[in-house]
């Protein structure tokens, strides 16, 4: 049986999973860091695509929207805290295609809250 030790001399390095565009998370709210890209991983492949909304944005917990469509992986909706502009608004994305951003986006007239 193979070890970790067996298993290759970069097993241990961590592959970049950011959007390095966005640089480092802003604080937001109570919690500290604030989540400023939304990664989608293929777990059988391991490939990741990302999204990243700019540095002055952070993402709040997204819900799934199931599609009639067959094959479709439905869409995802989640909250942006845009900082620079002390507003929020609500994006959607395609599941399946994150990384080619939002199909609509929902201007909120007010600032939402950060999530806990």
């Amino acid at each position: 049986m193979k070890t970790r030790r067996h298993l290759g001399r970069n097993h241990h390095r961590p592959q970049r999973r950011h959007a390095a565009q966005n640089g480092r998370p802003p604080i937001a709210g109570p919690v500290g860091p604030g989540f400023n890209t939304i990664v989608r991983m293929e777990v059988k492949t391991g490939k990741y695509t990302t999204l990243g909304l700019g540095p002055t944005v952070t993402v709040q917990e997204h819900i799934h929207i199931p599609s009639k469509k067959p094959g479709h992986e439905g869409y995802l909706a989640f909250v942006c805290d845009m900082y620079d502009q002390q507003l929020s608004e609500v994006a959607i994305v395609e599941a399946e295609h994150v990384e080619k951003g939002p199909v609509a986006r929902i201007k909120v007239v007010f600032r939402l809250r950060v999530q806990v």
